[in-house]
């Protein structure tokens, strides 16, 4: 009898806790759909301001990258490294790996006083070779043995004939001082387009910064709010029922 009574003492006790848990679990949905609500009535209330600003983060960008930013455009030509081996036998596994691992050695040449001081010299730069180095780059394409030189500038004309130079002069430069060699693969060309700056990022990034700015003042204000808009709001700071409502004159309700 005792054990029966147990049973239903322990039956009891689960039931419990399981009306517990659904009534937790129904409390935690209702506060999410409460801050839910929330949320869309602030998006609702504030949405013209969003759109507004985002519409002139938008402009501002448009009119800022039109004309106070200028256009860049790249000049670049491409390379090929080869090792000593290759001069007379067939490219082989080894040589193809050693000459992939030449081209960061070549970079680092192509961008040294010994290849840059001559450009300058030729061309009548009025700059350091420092300068001209950190405006050159040197890459290698796809971890192959092609490797990219390459310069940024606002008068493409002139980093064309930089980069072309380069590719004029490196060549026998390699040839004399390391062990392995590099050909010109393709000329030197200018990118018809700028490469910077790009027009739709600084759009979308625009945008987002007028949303931003938006939702920070969003914030603000409704921090600093402190009036009671709603009955919902007035039940949750008195923690009591709203029984009913008075309209104002007209018809008219506070807030309203």
């Amino acid at each position: 009898m005792q054990l029966r009574n147990n049973s239903i003492q322990q039956y009891a006790a689960m039931q419990g806790l399981l009306l517990s848990n659904e009534k937790g679990q129904g409390q935690k949905q209702m506060e999410i759909g409460v801050l839910l609500n929330k949320f869309f009535q602030i998006l609702k209330r504030y949405a013209l301001l969003m759109i507004s600003l985002a519409l002139v983060g938008g402009l501002a960008g448009y009119l800022i990258t039109a004309f106070f930013i200028t256009p860049k455009y790249q000049a670049s030509t491409t390379m090929i490294v080869n090792n000593s081996q290759q001069a007379t036998g067939t490219l082989t596994t080894s040589d193809y790996n050693a000459a992939t691992h030449l081209v960061d050695t070549y970079a680092v040449i192509i961008k040294s006083d010994t290849v840059l001081n001559p450009v300058i010299s030729q061309l009548s730069l009025d700059m350091p070779y420092e300068a001209l180095a950190a405006q050159i780059d040197v890459s290698p394409v796809n971890n192959t043995q092609l490797m990219q030189v390459s310069m940024v500038h606002p008068n493409g004309e002139y980093a064309r004939k930089i980069v072309e130079k380069i590719s004029q002069i490196a060549p026998q430069l390699i040839e004399d001082r390391v062990a392995g060699s590099c050909k010109i693969i393709s000329q030197a060309r200018t990118s018809s387009k700028p490469v910077t700056p790009n027009l739709k990022w600084n759009l979308l990034l625009s945008v987002f910064s007028g949303l931003a700015v938006a939702a920070i003042i969003i914030f603000i204000r409704e921090s600093m709010d402190n009036t009671v808009n709603t009955e919902e709001q007035l039940a949750e700071i008195t923690d009591s029922i709203v029984i009913g409502v008075i309209p104002l004159e007209g018809g008219r309700r506070h807030g309203k």
